[in-house]
């Protein structure tokens, strides 16, 4: 659960970099939405066409100020790369650089939090036996519902389509 105090202080860096933004951009620009939702390792996700970003409040609470001062502003950067330069950009691209660095921010991409207490645990995930013309893959049953609806995927190895394993009673 996130404290009230630690929301504010997200609220206010997002202030603090729109306010920079419009400063150094010389554009207003609307305020976006915040929700908060863990979402495995990732700490942060900017939602261009909703003007929104998703953080993630359990690493919100564990990082507290290094979160507020790095994630939040480097969704902000995002959003406000979309907002000067339409769909042509790339996520971490040159353009989504240049506005990190005009903001006094550091343009990096990948954090350095500590994800024990969010990361997924992979072990477990249920997969379902497939085969190909050469070998056996274990398919986890997302892919195995989006190949039943239509997907097509093909070995990487020889490039024929993987099929569900009839012969071999699937296991967990």
């Amino acid at each position: 659960m996130i404290t009230n105090e630690l929301k504010s202080a997200v609220e206010t860096k997002v202030l603090e970099v729109y306010l920079k933004a419009q400063e150094v951009f010389g554009k207003m620009f609307d305020l976006c939405k915040i929700e908060y939702k863990d979402m495995g390792s990732t700490a942060g996700k900017a939602h261009y066409y909703e003007n929104r970003i998703t953080l993630s409040p359990t690493l919100l609470q564990e990082n507290g100020e290094e979160f507020i001062n790095r994630t939040v502003g480097h969704e902000i950067a995002h959003i406000i790369t979309f907002k000067l330069y339409g769909q042509i950009i790339t996520p971490h691209g040159k353009h989504w650089k240049s506005v990190m660095v005009k903001l006094g921010m550091n343009p990096t991409r990948c954090h350095t939090y500590n994800v024990d207490s969010v990361k997924r645990n992979r072990r477990n995930v249920k997969r379902i036996h497939y085969v190909c013309n050469c070998q056996s893959h274990m398919i986890t049953i997302m892919m195995h519902g989006r190949i039943k609806y239509g997907a097509k995927v093909t070995c990487r190895r020889c490039h024929t389509p993987i099929r569900l394993n009839t012969f071999v009673e699937n296991i967990a």
